[in-house]
């Protein structure tokens, strides 16, 4: 028998002694001479999955530890704006894998409680910082009943819902990566930075969704959302929904005007930052200056 396992935030094929990985599963699993299995990163495991069936394989596949919540219901009705559907179907008809982009008070977070509804697995949502894992833990208790975990801020507990700060998945992630099915990044840009994008890779969630209000990334952070998360999906700008969802705005600029020592510290402090930007070749015009900066 053939066994497909979770461990520590990957996935090993255990096999007889005699077994040869077929050539159409060489993209995901290496032999790893230590453990004498095949093993590969847990985010491989929904299109590992597909090759082994694809390839007539039986296999044993204990690696995930969660079910279809059949009894998951919302406690309040959402009517969505056109944009959440568009956004929602757009997901779905990319296999529930991919990153929608929405600006900034369009309802992220509403269309996630949406795309949890559809999907009905234990889902974990990775945020940036403890105000926005409050916000979220917060929204999922007042649209499920079912409990809601938190990572992060002095909380330790997983739930059917999780919240966790991508902090708290990168330390826990080799444990719990594979009790979700479905796996939510918000603010998904920060997702493919070397010391965050180690959480997503440590789970098996075969259920994605990227949010983030702008997905301008240079390009190797680009590519590396999308193995981790999928293509972009839907990208709505702030014009299409000004309005409409959003309420009309206009951009003023005012001047200061500045004392003789308040302008000789600014042309101080400009020109400090302009040697260490011209020294570091950023370009702000680029997808990734802004990172690059940071």
């Amino acid at each position: 028998m053939i066994f497909l396992r979770f461990d520590n935030g990957t996935i090993t094929l255990n096999c007889p002694a005699d077994f040869r990985l077929p050539e159409e599963l060489e993209e995901f699993f290496q032999f790893d001479p230590r453990s004498g299995n095949f093993r590969a990163p847990a985010y491989f495991y929904a299109p590992a999955v597909l090759a082994l069936r694809a390839a007539g394989i039986k296999f044993s596949d204990e690696a995930r530890d969660y079910e279809l919540l059949n009894d998951l219901q919302m406690c309040r009705t959402i009517t969505p704006y056109c944009h959440q559907q568009t956004a929602l179907d757009a997901w779905c008809a990319a296999s529930c894998r991919g990153v929608v982009s929405l600006p900034t008070g369009s309802g992220k977070t509403i269309l996630a409680v949406m795309a949890i509804a559809k999907i009905r697995r234990p889902a974990i949502i990775l945020v940036p910082t403890i105000d926005l894992l409050t916000q979220w833990a917060a929204t999922l208790e007042k649209f499920f009943s079912v409990p809601v975990g938190m990572l992060g801020g002095g909380s330790h507990q997983t739930a059917t819902l999780t919240v966790s700060t991508y902090e708290s998945a990168l330390r826990n992630m080799d444990l719990i990566g594979n009790r979700f099915g479905l796996l939510i990044a918000d603010e998904c840009h920060h997702l493919p930075a070397p010391e965050t994008s180690l959480a997503a890779s440590m789970a098996v969630a075969p259920f994605r969704l990227g949010l983030s209000a702008t997905v301008e990334l240079e390009v190797s952070r680009a590519e590396k959302l999308r193995e981790l998360i999928g293509e972009t999906v839907c990208d709505i700008g702030i014009e299409e929904l000004e309005g409409k969802v959003l309420s009309h705005y206009r951009v003023c600029r005012m001047r200061i005007p500045l004392s003789a020592d308040e302008h000789s510290s600014y042309m101080r402090n400009r020109s400090a930052y302009t040697s260490f930007v011209r020294s570091h070749g950023i370009n702000f015009s680029s997808p990734g200056g802004w990172g690059n900066f940071i």
